[in-house]
């Protein structure tokens, strides 16, 4: 990953374990993985991917 969208701990150090859009600031964005689920599934939809083929793709 870029710099531009690792995850930082608290301090501003890098954590290349997480993006930016997991982890923030020391703290994980998402409390659960079927929270993270629904806000991917919600962006990946479209007329030719259904939920249900953007949910099975994801896990």
């Amino acid at each position: 990953m870029g710099d531009s969208i690792i995850g930082r701990n608290n301090d501003g150090t890098l954590n290349e374990d997480y993006s930016k859009w997991c982890y923030a600031d020391g703290t994980y964005t998402y409390h659960n993985m079927d929270e993270l689920l629904d806000i991917c599934v919600k962006n990946m939809v479209n007329e030719n991917f259904t939920e249900e083929q953007a949910r099975s793709y994801m896990k």
